[in-house]
């Protein structure tokens, strides 16, 4: 937290413009990146013709494909979140891929320290939800607040680009149709019929 704040700081400090290329970091769970996404329809609403690269575990490519809000999903396997089949990659490994294109924001939902370190060589204008973390760790620990659920935190992370949360936070999955096609199918084997009900205690 404390890296991210200080961070976060300091790219805060740079000359804000309207941003050409967006790169955001999200590189948790796949639950975490699923409560991502009406923040990623925001920024898309705040910076509509700005050109956006998100970067997530290969985990979560399932909820993102066909996703609107973003341009292009690049994979990168943080040694922190990877969990078993999925193996860490090497942050070098993205910024090949990255190559020659510089973002003018760097928005961070959630980094590693490898994200971080990286941007200390950028010149781009950076957000980042290290600062707002330690601030309501703090007030945790000192006045006994509640911890923030994960939607408060992007969008306190999200203010200083001037957006504000939506009255809706509906959570955005794009159903390919090679998927419905799949789930017909095995329902179709196992005798399921429509209406029915599916409960994941």
């Amino acid at each position: 937290f404390a890296f991210g704040a200080v961070i976060g700081w300091l790219r805060s400090r740079r000359k804000f413009t309207e941003p050409e290329r967006i790169l955001i970091y999200k590189v948790d769970h796949l639950g975490d990146v699923l409560m991502a996404t009406p923040s990623l329809r925001a920024i898309r609403k705040r910076f509509p013709k700005a050109e956006i690269k998100l970067v997530v575990g290969e985990w979560s490519k399932a909820v993102l494909i066909g996703n609107p809000n973003v341009d292009e999903i690049l994979f990168y396997n943080s040694p922190r979140f990877s969990r078993l089949p999925s193996r860490p990659t090497d942050i070098r490994e993205l910024k090949r891929k990255l190559g020659s294109w510089k973002p003018d924001l760097v928005i961070g939902l959630r980094d590693d320290r490898h994200t971080l370190a990286a941007s200390l060589w950028e010149s781009a204008f950076r957000v980042v939800r290290g600062g707002v973390q330690l601030r309501k760790w703090w007030r945790m620990k000192v006045h006994g607040e509640k911890p923030l659920h994960e939607l408060s935190l992007l969008w306190e992370t999200l203010r200083p680009l001037g957006i504000e949360p939506h009255s809706v936070q509906q959570l955005e999955y794009f159903i390919q149709p090679d998927e419905r096609q799949r789930a017909e199918a095995t329902m179709a084997t196992e005798g399921i019929l429509s209406p029915f009900a599916v409960i994941h205690p």
